[in-house]
């Protein structure tokens, strides 16, 4: 993991191949919103409307340094873990009236994954000597084209390890 970090941020074809794929798939995000029968529900996406607003806050200086908040940005991020990880892993922020006041960005490779029940996995961030239970209903997490027999992800540049050495 250490490996392909430093590849993606210092060797020029890894770090080019990055930067193209976060180029291209640098799009904006699209949602619609049906019923069961199918039809297009307005009263649903409004509500997503309302939801996209809410994580994309404006960023109130006053409060001091806050993060950019874009969705633009965030996916842009959460593409990147997909490249460097081969997941992306988030936890829902929400305020006392159960509102979303953020979306933050896991670190996949610093969850651990235990089996409480037979056939059924459950996180675990693991920070310095901190164990914070992720089995909650606010977490979430995605691996992109891995191996299903295993909860454990690897970033699709592990492939290009043997050819920097090889070409170095």
């Amino acid at each position: 993991n250490d490996l392909i970090e430093t590849l993606m941020r210092y060797d020029p074809d890894v770090s080019a191949a990055v930067s193209a794929y976060l180029t291209l798939s640098n799009t904006e995000m699209r949602y619609v919103a049906r019923t069961p029968e199918g039809d297009i529900d307005a009263d649903a996406i409004e509500k997503i409307s309302l939801l996209m607003n809410r994580i994309a806050y404006p960023v109130d200086y006053s409060t001091g340094f806050t993060p950019a908040r874009s969705v633009k940005i965030r996916n842009e991020a959460f593409r990147y873990m997909i490249l460097k990880r081969g997941a992306v892993s988030a936890e829902l922020i929400l305020d006392e009236q159960f509102g979303v006041m953020d979306v933050r960005l896991i670190d996949s490779i610093t969850l651990e994954w235990y089996e409480k029940k037979n056939g059924f996995l459950t996180p675990r961030q693991k920070l310095g000597s901190d164990d914070i239970d992720l089995n909650i209903p606010t977490f979430f997490h995605a691996k992109h084209r891995q191996d299903p027999s295993t909860p454990h992800s690897k970033s699709m540049f592990v492939s290009v390890i043997n050819t920097v050495y090889a070409r170095a």
